[in-house]
């Protein structure tokens, strides 16, 4: 269910968009037309599912699994971020977006426990993700769709 208000009184208007136990809805501002600020309701990933994300993600135990290449870590993990990207990622992508880019921050975790040279460099072990990630952009599913780190440096 899409709901949007007008802040200065209108009418509300209502159109069923889907059913608001798959998806939940987060309000936000939706624009602003002709001196009128719409509030409004947008699917997207809930709490519960984040958290769900997150303890799958704390499952795979990259940081004990050094003994793995790149490119196995992609392999067993690719199937299931797909699977979230198909189903969390059809009505509100950015915020998912957002939210893999800890996928990211443990395969440079993984590589600075890896590689000796990255050990207490959490800073360099991110840059050489970077540069495999623009050497092989295919290497990972969210990486195919946009999700590939980014240059800045995400630990202090």
């Amino acid at each position: 269910m899409f709901i949007a208000k007008t802040v200065n009184g209108g009418e509300s208007i209502r159109k069923s968009l889907l059913i608001s136990w798959v998806i939940p809805f987060s309000h936000e501002v939706r624009g602003i037309s002709k001196d009128k600020v719409f509030n409004g309701y947008a699917p997207a990933i809930s709490r519960k599912s984040k958290k769900h994300i997150t303890e799958k993600m704390r499952g795979w135990h990259l940081n004990r699994r050094v003994q793995l290449k790149l490119s196995d870590i992609a392999v067993e993990i690719n199937a299931e971020v797909r699977g979230w990207m198909n189903y969390y990622g059809k009505f509100y992508g950015s915020q998912l977006k957002a939210f893999l880019q800890c996928i990211n921050l443990k395969l440079a975790r993984w590589a600075e426990r890896k590689y000796k040279r990255f050990r207490r460099k959490p800073n360099d072990a991110y840059k050489w993700l970077v540069r495999v990630a623009s050497k092989n952009p295919a290497l990972f599913y969210h990486w195919q769709h946009g999700v590939k780190p980014n240059r800045l440096k995400p630990f202090g």
